[in-house]
């Protein structure tokens, strides 16, 4: 059963676990549509837990924000068939010319590395980011599994101890290094002055490279 609290108040709401009869692969056109929809209308976040004030840990976050229902349950149904956890987030108005806004995020990083690699192929400006939280993921397995090596791999279904215990493996500087990349790649900006761009013909490559270069 599902339990929407009002807006203003927790908003959230957890999806029941997956059946084990689930599917978890998808087709690439809702690959390749979910990718769209996280590249324009998604976030991916390495995000700090402010409530850790001894040995904070970072949490991967994926969220999707739209103000149309029908793409958030189209985006629900997905994750559903990939058999990954999500939850729901009402967003209020501030005034009556604002509309209200529904976020549906995946957290947890088997979830978010689930689904990461099912759209990574057909990623383009979101690429870097998801390859860098991929890339932290693994780091984090890895640390885990030095330091714990008697322990399940928090990757296999039996295991629901790697979230609840991961903040005892401790977070070194290629962690937080990570996370302030991540930081820089969602504010990353380009000079326009850089950019040749012709009417009708593709932007080239050089191009980009030269207006992502550091002012």
């Amino acid at each position: 059963m599902k339990t929407l609290c009002y807006a203003g108040t927790s908003q959230e709401f957890e999806t029941p676990d997956g059946e084990s009869s689930q599917k978890e692969i998808i087709s690439r056109e809702k690959a390749a549509w979910l990718a769209g929809i996280i590249e324009g209308e998604g976030h991916l976040r390495l995000h700090k837990l402010l409530y850790q004030s001894v040995n904070p840990s970072i949490q991967t976050q994926i969220k999707v924000d739209n103000t149309d229902l029908r793409i958030i349950q189209k985006v629900s149904q997905i994750y559903k068939e990939l058999n990954i956890k999500f939850s729901y987030q009402l967003k209020k108005r501030y005034s009556e010319k604002h509309r209200f806004g529904m976020v549906i995020t995946v957290t947890g990083f088997g979830s978010c590395r689930k689904l990461l690699t099912s759209i990574l192929p057909y990623m383009v400006g979101k690429k870097d980011q998801a390859e860098l939280m991929l890339s932290f993921i693994k780091l984090r397995e890895e640390k885990w599994s030095r330091a714990k090596p008697n322990h399940i791999p928090f990757r296999t279904s039996k295991n629901a101890g790697f979230a609840k215990y991961n903040k005892e493996v401790s977070y070194g500087k290629e962690e937080w290094e990570m996370f302030e990349k991540m930081k820089a790649l969602k504010h990353k900006d380009f000079n326009p002055q850089r950019l040749s761009r012709r009417a009708s013909q593709p932007l080239r490559d050089d191009d980009i490279v030269r207006a992502y270069e550091q002012l």
